[in-house]
């Protein structure tokens, strides 16, 4: 009797009752014969192409030693100031970076080996630097250049042309101050360098360079930093109107800054308020790359640390307090300030930076970030 038609297997696995049933065993064994055959062909090749025989020459040759890669140069945060510049680089910071060094192995020598040699201890790879941590920058540095007679010095004020600028540009640049592009002419960021300078020298406030002004560029007397330990900070000094930048404890960068006027204004909400800059520590929670308009006026990619404050770009930074309450730089020290500031930026706010109120029992010079040079003898009496 004939199997009904139920009964007899499915085609391809597919029943008429239930869902398709897979046909492994007879798939598997007509799939090992092909791949067992392609394998074959592949090792063959594979063994032809490097020159061996069998596979397991194949699998037991040894992988080349990679090849060493060239160590990054770490870019300084402040150009050489004497060394030159390409176009671009007005804002006094370098346009190029320092080429690696060549590790290309000689002609007919072995790449070196990165692989670790067994039985051979192999030291940890040090740290970088942070950029520009090697950079000294003190403000008792003697100058490296022959600065001319303070008595004899010409007085030299913004739009003026004489080498004598190339020197003041060099030896403020050489104090960490920001004179712009190094030339012999005394432009914008030349002035506001020489600003932050006798602000800082707590000397009149000018900008432009008359004889005491000279005189305190071969022996500067400023203090500068605290002795925190957290790099990079900003720290603002509402009593000399100065920021410094601390990348570390003997390289500072500092910057001319206006802050709170002490005027009353009204605000947004026709509310009387103080023109003042708060003091304290803070770190930057939201930065903004453009000009941002606010209540009070437009801000150049500015950095808040606290509340509504930032610290941000302004084409006007005089000589005196004069915001409502936020940090103002020029707009090339802004872009330069928000190209090296983290995100999360400390920023600390001081009434006055003057170590014998800070740190009692220090002196006038000098945090103990720094350490002041020996004070003169006194001249005897004859």
């Amino acid at each position: 009797m004939k199997k009904s038609e139920r009964d007899q297997p499915a085609q391809d696995g597919a029943g008429r009752d239930g869902p398709p049933r897979a046909t492994i065993g007879r798939w598997t064994k007509a799939t090992a014969v092909s791949t067992v055959a392609l394998l074959s062909i592949g090792v063959t090749s594979v063994a032809s192409a490097v020159d061996t025989g069998t596979v397991a020459d194949v699998v037991s040759t040894p992988p080349a030693a990679p090849r060493p890669r060239a160590a990054l140069a770490w870019l300084p945060m402040s150009g050489s100031p004497g060394g030159s510049r390409a176009a671009g680089a007005a804002d006094g910071s370098p346009a190029a970076t320092v080429a690696p060094p060549d590790t290309t192995p000689a002609a007919g020598s072995a790449a070196p080996s990165l692989l670790p040699t067994p039985g051979v201890a192999h030291p940890a790879p040090a740290a970088p630097e942070l950029p520009g941590s090697k950079e000294v920058v003190n403000p008792w540095l003697p100058p490296s250049m022959a600065l001319p007679d303070p008595a004899a010095a010409p007085a030299l004020g913004e739009g003026d042309e004489a080498p004598e600028v190339q020197l003041l540009e060099l030896r403020l640049a050489e104090l960490g101050y920001r004179p712009g592009e190094i030339d012999e002419y005394f432009s914008a960021s030349t002035w506001s360098a020489g600003l932050a300078f006798q602000k800082a020298e707590r000397l009149e406030r000018s900008g432009a360079m008359d004889a005491e002004t000279w005189a305190r560029l071969r022996a500067p007397e400023a203090w500068r930093v605290t002795n925190s330990t957290r790099y990079p900070r900003v720290e603002v000094d509402l009593e000399r109107q100065v920021v410094h930048v601390v990348f570390g404890p003997k390289h500072v960068q500092t910057l001319n800054t206006s802050t709170g006027g002490g005027y009353e204004y009204k605000n947004q909400y026709g509310y009387w308020e103080l023109a003042e800059t708060p003091t304290g520590s803070w770190n930057v929670y939201r930065r903004y790359d453009g000009l941002e308009k606010a209540p009070l006026g437009t801000l150049y990619r500015p950095l808040y640390f606290v509340g509504g404050y930032a610290i941000h770009g302004s084409p006007y930074v005089p000589d005196y307090p004069d915001s409502h309450g936020c940090v103002r730089l020029s707009d090339e020290d802004q872009d330069w300030l928000w190209d090296h500031a983290p995100d999360d930026l400390q920023v600390s706010v001081y009434a006055t930076m003057d170590p014998t109120q800070l740190y009692p029992g220090a002196g006038r010079k000098g945090a103990p970030a720094l350490t002041p040079p020996p004070a003169p003898e006194p001249p005897q009496p004859i």
